[in-house]
């Protein structure tokens, strides 16, 4: 009875499972101006998050044209903004192109491209609140290239941090 009642709890543990989080790799193609990003999601979260933005039931390996779904999330939610912007600033949807989906049955990734901005990197921030709208506690970790020959920069988004710069400020 005691194995039996332990993987009842354990399957309901892994359902809900209270921390939220993705990663994401993205670098800057110096040919295309575009970052070529692969995120992993929970696939449950990303179908939670998709359906409300949808307003309808979605499942990631069965809905007609999900990948024009998952496009206009991504570009709704990746987004820049000059630094230093005031609050209120409300940036346009970024130009995301999605690529790709690759299903799990513990992780979905998801392959896309975003335009940058004309400006220069030094000069712009950026947000990532993928699932925010349906996680009280959520972080997007994003490890950053704009240089092929350059280190990567780890950023870290959450409801305390939703902009960072896209490049490390100079230290005094």
């Amino acid at each position: 009875m005691i194995p039996a009642l332990a993987s009842v709890v354990t399957s309901a543990l892994v359902a809900v499972h209270p921390y939220h989080a993705s990663t994401a790799e993205a670098d800057l193609n110096p040919e295309t101006g575009r970052l070529q990003v692969s995120m992993e999601f929970y696939p449950e979260d990303l179908e939670r998050a998709l359906s409300r933005a949808h307003r309808s039931d979605v499942d990631l390996e069965e809905t007609e044209g999900i990948g024009e779904i998952i496009q206009k999330y991504l570009a709704e939610r990746w987004l820049f903004r000059p630094v230093g912007s005031d609050d209120d600033f409300e940036p346009e949807p970024s130009d995301v192109v999605f690529i790709g989906m690759e299903v799990f049955p513990r992780e979905a990734v998801v392959y896309f491209t975003i335009g940058m901005p004309e400006a220069e990197h030094e000069d712009l921030e950026m947000s990532v609140i993928t699932l925010f709208e349906t996680e009280q506690v959520q972080e997007n970790a994003v490890r950053l290239r704009l240089d092929p020959e350059g280190p990567r920069r780890s950023l870290v988004y959450r409801f305390d941090s939703l902009w960072l710069p896209l490049v490390e400020p100079p230290t005094p």
